[in-house]
């Protein structure tokens, strides 16, 4: 018997199995930077919010009734200086229990029509470069890879000199011995000339020096005196742009940056 599949914007009642789903994405085996499960209440939030955003579609995909994937969908410009858009699907994610039925397909074809109702050119899919399994189904969709990311981020303590150097050297070594393209960022705790901050950007180049403009404060939020927030990126990373906007939603500002592969 053939399984039914329905793939449709997910809706605030579907906030637990979300959860869920995401808690299997930061159990699956890899590697993984992605944040903690979040609350369901807090799910049922971000949610509603996905429902009133023009630009972003959160999916998720039914088996028999059932929810068992997800895929976030972003139209966006190609880069900085294009007008072309192109969607961009993050966060796919099919349960175990449900591949080789036609749903992760099913959630591409959806990003695909998205793309086509939107007059969206280009279709990327982000997923992890080790994740062989799912570079290897989205391959047999014809989406060959088109470059390959490294983003690592981290969160110096704030009350030790002395340990927070020895974090950044830790760092260093960490991410040390690779040449893939790297974006480093982060809420380092220290101002660009402590010699955490040198330790770092003696590797990485500090992209608010590069192509930011004035002082780059970015605490506290409602009356910035310091630049303690970084997005820090190696030589396969040209940085276009980067600004401090300014935002009520926490106590540091954001720093927003665009790049290209080189």
């Amino acid at each position: 018997m053939v399984a039914a599949i329905e793939v449709r914007d997910a809706r605030v009642s579907d906030a637990a199995d979300l959860v869920a789903l995401w808690r299997e994405l930061t159990t699956a085996g890899l590697p993984s930077r992605l944040p903690a499960p979040p609350s369901t209440a807090a799910a049922e939030v971000a949610v509603s919010k996905h429902l009133d955003d023009p630009s972003g579609r959160l999916l998720v995909g039914e088996l028999d009734g059932d929810i068992h994937g997800m895929a976030y969908l972003r139209r966006t410009a190609v880069s900085p200086l294009h007008d072309d858009t192109t969607v961009t699907v993050e966060y796919l994610h099919v349960s175990d229990s449900a591949r080789r039925h036609g749903l992760g397909k099913a959630l591409i074809a959806e990003a695909v029509a998205w793309a086509e109702h939107e007059g969206c050119a280009h279709l990327a899919v982000v997923a992890p470069a080790i994740a062989r399994e799912a570079n290897r189904f989205l391959a047999r969709l014809g989406l060959g890879q088109a470059g390959v990311l490294r983003f690592a981020n981290t969160h110096l303590t704030s009350n030790n000199n002395a340990e927070r150097l020895e974090q950044a050297q830790q760092v260093v070594e960490l991410l040390s011995g690779s040449k893939t393209p790297t974006l480093l960022v982060g809420d380092l705790n220290a101002t660009p000339e402590k010699p955490e901050i040198k330790t770092l950007t003696a590797v990485y180049a500090d992209t608010w020096d590069e192509v930011g403009s004035g002082p780059g404060y970015t605490i506290e939020a409602d009356n910035p005196t310091k630049r303690i927030d970084f997005q820090l990126h190696s030589a396969g990373l040209r940085p276009v742009t980067a600004d401090v906007p300014v935002t009520p939603a926490s106590d540091h500002l954001p720093v927003v940056a665009s790049f290209a592969l080189r």
